[in-house]
């Protein structure tokens, strides 16, 4: 069940938790358009490895209060908050997909070389990500035409997608779950077969349309502007990152987020590791490689 907390400026930031509620704490950033709702796909290897997941929605995402104007570097200080509220004074982090620039900012804002958070710092043991994305600087020739037109259009003018992707998809997630189904796996059609046969899945088809459809709880306006985001410049560059802890996995088949920006991510973060799985995809990494994420993000990174 979601829980909340309040934060110092008023605003609620809903979590929910999945795994061990004794395990090792690990933080999870969800992709996007999700949810903490995501979480819940890694819920049985949670619990096999003896992980208490916490997976808090972002601001604007899901009963997370919209944030104004918010930029990258401005989650870790949430997360200080949430973990502070939660007694956690160290953790790991796993991002998936649309969540790996809140987990490399908040190793930007905890790292005691940076200081942007001296006195107020978690510790973290170790960070995880797996189908992430990286700056369009790294170059994104092999993404799709369509997301990369999408995201420049939603980069500079998210707002004026606000109304649009409410009545598509906002008002369907709460309202008409079907519906709501219907169009999102649509999508589908343009994924690698991997990623299809994921889908076809029925306990993970059904918790990914669920974790979009909650993203969508509060409406619109902070998924929109998530896209944003993403579609923007990141305001911080990946090599001042110490990335000794950092470990990236990649799908060969993933045209969401392409191996090659991964590499070039890698390249810039300093003592990182990455594993690229040739026949993966974007989402068939995420639904077939947990045990592999969680063993090599509680044993020093490594992996076979």
């Amino acid at each position: 069940m979601p829980r909340g907390i309040r934060l110092a400026d008023a605003r609620t930031l809903s979590y929910a938790e999945y795994g061990s509620p004794s395990g090792d704490p690990v933080l999870f950033l969800h992709g996007f358009p999700a949810s903490q709702k995501e979480a819940a796909l890694w819920h049985d290897a949670a619990r096999r490895h003896s992980v208490r997941i916490i997976a808090p929605d972002r601001p604007g995402i899901g009963l997370s209060s919209y944030q104004p104007g918010r930029r990258f570097l401005d989650w870790p200080a949430d997360v200080v908050q949430l973990t502070q509220h939660l007694g956690i004074a160290s953790c790991h982090v796993l991002a998936t997909a649309g969540g790996s620039p809140y987990a490399l900012a908040c190793l930007r804002a905890f790292d005691s070389g940076n200081g942007a958070m001296s006195g107020r710092q978690l510790s973290i043991k170790g960070t995880a990500i797996v189908s992430g994305i990286y700056p369009s600087s790294l170059g994104a020739s092999r993404v799709q035409l369509s997301t990369r037109i999408a995201l420049w259009i939603v980069g500079h003018i998210w707002f004026l997608l606000v109304p649009l992707l409410e009545w598509f998809m906002g008002k369907p997630a709460r309202r008409d779950p079907e519906l709501f189904k219907s169009r999102i796996m649509r999508e589908a059609d343009s994924r690698p077969l991997v990623d299809k046969k994921c889908l076809a899945n029925p306990a993970f088809g059904a918790g990914f349309v669920e974790s979009a459809r909650h993203a969508f709880a509060g409406g619109a306006r902070g998924v929109a502007y998530e896209a944003g985001l993403m579609g923007r410049a990141w305001c911080f560059d990946l090599d001042v990152i110490d990335g000794s802890r950092v470990f990236l996995f990649q799908g060969g088949f993933d045209e969401a987020c392409p191996a090659d920006m991964a590499r070039k991510a890698h390249a810039k973060l300093a003592g990182s590791v990455l594993k690229v799985y040739e026949y993966e995809g974007h989402l068939s990494l995420l639904a077939r490689r947990q045990d592999e994420v969680l063993d090599a993000l509680l044993s020093n990174f490594k992996i076979s």
